[in-house]
């Protein structure tokens, strides 16, 4: 089985993603789960 690793697959993690792109989270009116993520791509 032939496995390869990238050099910055420490900056892919779901933890990492949000903290740098999830702009804000949200919830339908009324709903308390907020389950709607509202990203962007910074420069």
């Amino acid at each position: 089985m032939r496995r390869k690793w990238f050099e910055y697959v420490e900056e892919i993690s779901d933890e990492l993603i949000g903290e740098k792109y999830l702009e804000r989270k949200a919830s339908c009116a009324g709903c308390l789960i907020g389950c709607l993520h509202v990203a962007k791509l910074k420069p």
